[in-house]
């Protein structure tokens, strides 16, 4: 599974400490997660409203996620299912 994380713009404090920490950060979405993580840093972006969909509210509700989001003082863009993977409801 890839987690691609993005920070809006002028928060490249905190993307270049998740480049620095990249294996940490990986490490530690593997052990959450329950499986392999690759972490891939998506381009800065500017605010912008998050499009909410079904695959988004589920994630939403996953205590997992909603860790990894208020570690790292992130935010849902996408959310792309995994061939396999079963929702928890």
């Amino acid at each position: 599974m890839i987690l691609e994380i993005s920070f809006p713009g002028g928060d490249e404090y905190y993307r270049e400490a998740v480049h620095r920490d990249i294996r940490t950060v990986e490490r530690i979405a593997s052990e959450v997660f329950g499986q392999k993580i690759k972490v891939k840093l998506g381009e800065s972006t500017g605010p912008q409203e998050t499009r909410r969909g079904k695959e988004t509210d589920v994630a939403l509700k996953d205590p997992s996620v909603q860790a990894f989001m208020d570690i790292f003082k992130a935010t849902i863009l996408s959310v792309e299912p995994v061939k396999g993977a079963k929702e928890r409801e």
